[in-house]
């Protein structure tokens, strides 16, 4: 297993390097100068002072360096968790990722539990009910939430659950150890739009899988023997139900902040993604880069994680 976990874990660096070198072009590929970007657009130098501002801002950014050299210096800074200063606030990357970050996990991974709360349950009992009332009825409703945008989610909440009932709030944060109650309000919301999309996904898949694991020879074997139907379905089939699952629930997981991009946008969250958002229309660089390169770690670090959940799983995987 030692052996299985360390050859995964060194089939990440060149998947790293090259997401980081397609990041750093990105930057070289965006029209304009960025060190006119830091600058700002709104400046009082005259042409003279202005040239030797702009010089002395390349210099400190290492922008007058040829390009592999620049890209060699933000690699090996980046390696150390230095991923440098926000051009807008001179603020250090990492510690605005870091004050943005817990609002996306916490987002992401109540969004991910509602889920497996919902999806989980709803796909076992759709696969036990093939064909009836209960089996369409899982069918239709994971259709609808695939179906149905965040975006249109999102909107459909606020109206009737902020606007009509003012239960909720209809946007904004409370940090957790200010007010705890005020923090599960303010992500209810958000996290019932990220939730369901996922959920129906989930479930979807629960079912097929669920499906294709029941009319194997050892689950008639176990029913043979005069096992529980319960004990069949939960001990024996959902071990072997779960290998797709556990993808899909990894690409999810990954995918974290990506998701958290819009809805985090349209609640007012002060997270990865509408830090990025706003770093992007500023034009402020180091936090896109260090957004995108920390959503591209967690990517990396939950497909890691599902590989070793494989072999856990099943055994085999570990030896192929």
């Amino acid at each position: 297993m030692t052996e299985y976990i360390i050859r995964r874990f060194f089939m990440m660096i060149p998947v790293l390097l090259i997401v980081t070198g397609v990041l750093f072009m990105l930057r070289e590929a965006t029209p304009g100068d960025p060190a006119s970007v830091a600058i700002g657009q709104e400046t009082e130098l005259n042409k003279a002072e202005y040239k030797a501002t702009l010089d002395n801002l390349r210099a400190k950014y290492d922008l007058d360096k040829p390009l592999a050299l620049q890209y060699g210096l933000w690699v090996g800074r980046a390696a150390i968790g230095d991923l440098g200063n926000s051009y807008r606030s001179n603020q250090p990357v990492r510690e605005a990722i870091s004050e943005r970050l817990p609002v996306t996990l916490e987002l992401g991974g109540l969004s991910l539990l509602l889920s497996w709360i919902i999806a989980v349950p709803a796909g076992v009992i759709a696969a036990r009910n093939r064909n009836n009332v209960r089996d369409l009825g899982a069918n239709f409703v994971g259709l609808l939430g695939l179906s149905v945008p965040n975006i249109w989610m999102a909107f459909i909440l606020i109206y009737f659950f902020a606007v009509k009932l003012q239960w909720l709030p209809p946007s904004g944060w409370v940090r957790f150890s200010d007010d705890p109650l005020g923090n599960l309000r303010s992500v209810i919301l958000p996290v019932i739009t990220l939730g369901t999309s996922g959920a129906a996904v989930i479930m979807r898949l629960t079912r097929s899988s669920l499906l294709e694991v029941i009319s194997q020879d050892y689950m008639r074997t176990a029913r043979a023997k005069g096992l529980r139907e319960r004990a069949i379905l939960w001990r024996h089939g959902m071990r072997n139900a779960l290998i797709p699952i556990t993808t899909v629930v990894g690409l999810e997981l990954g995918g974290l902040i990506g998701g958290a991009f819009i809805v985090e946008q349209i609640f007012s969250l002060p997270g990865m993604g509408k830090l990025a958002v706003d770093a992007i229309y500023a034009r402020d660089y180091p936090i896109v880069q260090g957004v995108l390169l920390m959503s591209t770690v967690t990517y990396l670090l939950a497909n890691f994680a599902v590989d070793i959940s494989y072999g856990l799983l099943d055994p085999r995987i570990r030896y192929d």
